[in-house]
């Protein structure tokens, strides 16, 4: 089978991309634009899907995604965002039809956005353009799997009720069972295999849980909350709202050898 063309256009020069980036060239034939007009007026035969690469909010416009729709029906549009774009979600007027990957996550939503399958570069169904966001949140969600030891032990650690309801039920959903700590003051006195932190102020006394896997969440990580937390030994960020798929990836890592 040959390689998936994939269009790459915009900000991808910029260093909070170029993992992800890196990983694209690696399993697919790729073509690199500076700007959609370059791509619309001399790309070559449609690709499987366009790469919009944005670091700042404003820097394609809807004229720029509906030519691209146009000239290339059947490809499938994914903006990779940064981290200065988190609020055009909320707040701004989302390009119909363009699925938004940040930049903190690209790895477990952007293969499947762009209709990779797996690590090789397989592909998967393509996914048109009318599909919704639920649509697409199912899409994500339909390949998470429990894990097989149920008994694995999940230790929450927020002031929030929600907050502590939300992630224990999704944790739930892959194999984990959940306590609710509301204090940053631990109980050790029960094996904990991970400790999920709402926030830095809950992320003190770590040293507590040597042997536990250390999961952050944040309502708007920066690139600076990643190199803080792995210095804190913390595996995992987790930017919120989140996916299950997201949740999935961060517990699925392999935690730190540790002495």
């Amino acid at each position: 089978m040959s390689e998936p063309s994939i269009w790459i256009m915009g900000d991808w020069r910029n260093a909070d991309f170029s993992a992800a980036i890196d990983w694209l060239q690696g399993r697919a034939r790729c073509t690199l634009f500076e700007d959609p007009p370059t791509a619309v007026n001399g790309g070559p035969s449609e690709p499987l899907a366009i790469l919009l690469v944005q670091s700042r909010p404003g820097q394609f416009s809807r004229e720029h995604v509906e030519r691209l729709h146009a000239r290339t029906p059947l490809a499938r549009i994914v903006a990779l965002v940064g981290p200065w774009c988190e609020g055009e979600g909320r707040s701004g007027q989302p390009w119909p039809g363009v699925a938004r990957v940040p930049w903190r996550v690209w790895q477990g939503r952007l293969a499947g956005e762009l209709s990779l399958a797996g690590s090789n570069g397989s592909l998967s169904p393509r996914l048109p353009r009318t599909i919704t966001e639920t649509e697409r949140i199912d899409q994500l969600t339909c390949p998470c799997k429990p894990k097989s030891d149920i008994r694995a032990q999940a230790l929450i650690c927020t002031e929030r009720k929600d907050r502590f309801e939300s992630v224990a039920d999704a944790l739930a959903q892959l194999g984990w069972q959940a306590t609710w700590s509301f204090t940053s003051s631990y109980d050790v006195s029960f094996r904990v295999d991970l400790l999920v932190c709402d926030g830095w102020e809950y992320a003190t006394g770590l040293q507590h849980f040597a042997n536990a896997q250390r999961l952050l969440l944040l309502d708007f990580p920066r690139p600076e909350d990643y190199l803080r937390a792995a210095d804190a030994g913390i595996e995992a960020v987790i930017g919120l709202p989140m996916l299950l798929s997201d949740l999935a990836m961060a517990v699925d890592r392999p935690q730190n050898s540790r002495s």
